[in-house]
């Protein structure tokens, strides 16, 4: 029974590292630019069921309602799945033509050696042969593919078309998906489709901002309650390992004696 304690606390620590792990690293990202924060989904290994001692074991859930129970000992806890929450970010305004964001749903497709990657970071820029890319080099994609820009003076509207010269030279490409909670996140705000987030699906009508950035979803404050919480979770484990070693020492001490 002590053993178990010992490792039901144990567990909890490492999840606890894990939050902190999670908090410290939205707490680094708080002004990437559409930064989405990441959490942590925890749940207990399956409870054991303490019977009155000396009873049998069954399997029939009918006949382990006759015997008399003490309770459920959890044991230990472990983090089922590591989520992205996907809300939106402040829009703070730049007033850089190239600099988009999107107000509402959607992503930008970007390309990069032959794959395509999803992110809400508008920070664009043209590259030296004219093409809008990423901070990183990927490629921006419009409805026919790469866009390429010639013009001083471009104008981006709320549809995505982007306009040069007062004509409509491109429109951007922008994507959802079934479950955008699914997608998988990589560096840079960039995201992968994958089984559970579905295909993309083409949006006929995003609401394109232009001279404005989306900020990062994390709230310093929140963080950093979370943060103190997660702390404060480890050192209450940590003490009851000590305590549950001590008590265990004590009991191999007094259990020689007899």
């Amino acid at each position: 029974m002590l053993n178990r304690g010992i490792y039901t606390a144990a567990t909890a620590m490492l999840a606890q590292s894990v939050n902190n792990d999670l908090i410290a690293n939205n707490l680094a990202n708080i002004n990437t630019n559409a930064y989405k924060r990441d959490d942590a989904l925890h749940s207990e290994f399956p409870r054991v069921l303490i019977s009155q001692t000396g009873g049998r074991v069954r399997a029939s859930e009918t006949l382990l309602s006759r015997r008399a129970a003490l309770g459920y000992l959890g044991t230990g806890v472990v983090v089922r799945e590591i989520f992205t929450n996907h809300s939106q970010g402040n829009l703070r305004q730049t007033e850089q033509p190239l600099d988009l964001a999107i107000n509402g749903a959607g992503y930008f497709v970007v390309e990069r050696e032959g794959e395509y990657f999803f992110t809400r970071d508008g920070s664009f820029s043209l590259n030296n042969e004219g093409y809008l890319v990423t901070k990183q080099g990927e490629l921006v994609q419009g409805e026919e593919g790469p866009i390429r820009l010639t013009g001083d003076e471009i104008v981006i509207n709320e549809k995505g078309e982007i306009v040069e010269e007062g004509l409509v030279v491109a429109r951007l490409l922008l994507v959802d998906f079934q479950d955008s909670s699914k997608l998988t996140k990589l560096g840079s705000s960039l995201y992968q489709q994958n089984e559970l987030s579905g295909q993309p699906i083409r949006l006929e009508e995003g609401r394109v901002v232009q001279g404005f950035l989306e900020g990062s979803n994390v709230n310093a404050v929140q963080e950093m309650v979370r943060l103190i919480t997660a702390a404060r979770a480890y050192e209450s484990c940590q003490k009851l390992i000590q305590y549950q070693d001590s008590t265990l020492e004590q009991a191999v001490n007094d259990l020689g004696r007899v």
